[in-house]
């Protein structure tokens, strides 16, 4: 088993194919144990935001960025979600911006791994 952080294994997850909130709500259930919904995807969206705010990945529909600011696509994300806190967190896809595939590319690079040349949804 590699020893990752949540942010490297989405970032890496990102190398091969869009991060979507059923990717990151697995990767925090097996990172942290946490099996209540409402904190899980909590902390699932403290991911995205970190994510996106950092600039490592970007929001998409199929492939197609959002054309929003950064926090018009964090209030898409959770809005439904914060007024309802009984509905799962859910959003399209995110992928991964140049700054984050460099720094996905060097994980990979750590960890003794050729990345990918181009992800599937490429």
């Amino acid at each position: 088993m590699v020893d990752r952080t949540i942010v490297e294994d989405a970032l890496v997850d990102g190398l091969f194919d869009w991060v979507d909130e059923g990717t990151l709500t697995t990767i925090v259930a097996e990172s942290t144990g946490v099996a209540d919904p409402s904190t899980r995807d909590a902390l699932v969206f403290g991911v995205v935001a970190w994510l996106l705010v950092e600039g490592y990945m970007t929001p998409t529909t199929m492939g197609n960025p959002w054309d929003v600011d950064i926090w018009e696509a964090l209030r898409r994300i959770a809005g439904p979600w914060f007024h309802d806190s009984s509905r799962e967190l859910q959003f399209t896809q995110m992928e991964l911006t140049a700054r984050g595939r460099a720094a996905a590319e060097a994980i990979a690079v750590r960890e003794g791994w050729t990345p990918p040349t181009a992800a599937l949804y490429n």
